[in-house]
């Protein structure tokens, strides 16, 4: 069978890089703010997580999509839900963990989201995994149409570091770099697609910690007007200081184990964006700010 037959296809995955940079070698695109899918587009949509999850039903605007390609073929996208112009991925969670038809109908009709392609791995009875990506990307475009909820992610030749400040101004997620003659590595992390993030550097207080079985800081809870986020701590430096620190037992907050602080701390946390509730993504502990 080939890969549009066994619908089996985990995706390629990509590396982390931590500066954006420039170069003639690669292509850069944004970072889609969504759920990563692989579509099979042939007598009707089916849509798989990288988990090979089968997803097409609760995602009923995108169940026209086959009929964007010229035959059958397998495209790898993201699944986005926007709010106000950009990719808000708390509201494509909340819509992903609806369960309910009617719910579901009402939401897909009410705020639809989009599948984002940007990559073909096949086309009309042709696995095009081996070949280069800039000759993918060209295919693409040239076979599949933009319709029925589907649009492609639009790349930059070379120039990653003027994207990246483009994603730092509309406060987008990041941006990815792909080496243009890179091949398509099903379920595979390389060097040849990475990932560039946006961090910011957000001052919290911490007002409390969990400590690990000799009672040290393990895990900071932090916030900033009240606690509303967790982030581990590592630095021994930082972890012997708020160990010292005056503690509270009589603290209104409740959760179990925790030790929390009579006097909260000052610190900084780094984040690659904020939750609906104003909890902290993928949040990296920078230390504290001290006097």
């Amino acid at each position: 069978m080939n890969i549009f037959e066994e619908k089996a296809v985990r995706p390629m995955l990509l590396s982390e890089c931590r500066e954006p940079f420039d170069s003639d070698d690669h292509l850069f695109e944004l970072k889609w703010d969504g759920i990563r899918a692989i579509a099979y587009l042939g007598g009707e949509t089916v849509l798989k997580t990288r988990e090979l999850h089968d997803v097409t039903a609760r995602f009923p605007e995108l169940s026209a999509m086959h009929r964007c390609g010229h035959g059958y073929a397998v495209i790898d996208g993201e699944i986005v839900l926007s709010e106000n112009g950009k990719p808000d991925f708390g509201a494509l969670q909340r819509r992903f963990l609806l369960r309910d038809g009617a719910r579901i109908a009402r939401a897909s009709a009410q705020n639809p989201v989009q599948f984002v392609a940007f990559d073909l791995l096949y086309d009309a009875g042709r696995d095009l995994t081996d070949v280069p990506l800039i000759r993918r990307k060209a295919l693409l475009e040239r076979r599949v149409r933009e319709r029925d909820g589907l649009v492609f992610s639009r790349f930059v030749a070379g120039r990653g570091r003027a994207l990246f400040a483009f994603a730092e101004r509309e406060n987008l997620e990041g941006i990815v770099a792909k080496d243009k003659n890179s091949r398509y590595h099903v379920a595979k992390r390389t060097r040849d697609w990475l990932k560039i993030k946006v961090w910011k550097e957000v001052p919290v207080f911490v007002f409390g910690y969990l400590p690990d079985a000799c009672g040290l800081p393990k895990v900071l809870i932090v916030g900033t007007d009240r606690p509303f986020g967790k982030v581990p701590v590592y630095d021994e430096n930082d972890r012997a200081f708020l160990a010292e620190a005056r503690t509270d037992e009589n603290c209104a907050h409740k959760e179990p184990g925790a030790v929390w602080l009579r006097t909260p701390l000052r610190g900084t946390v780094s984040c690659f964006g904020r939750t609906a509730s104003g909890g902290m993504r993928g949040a990296v502990w920078k230390g504290f700010l001290k006097k």
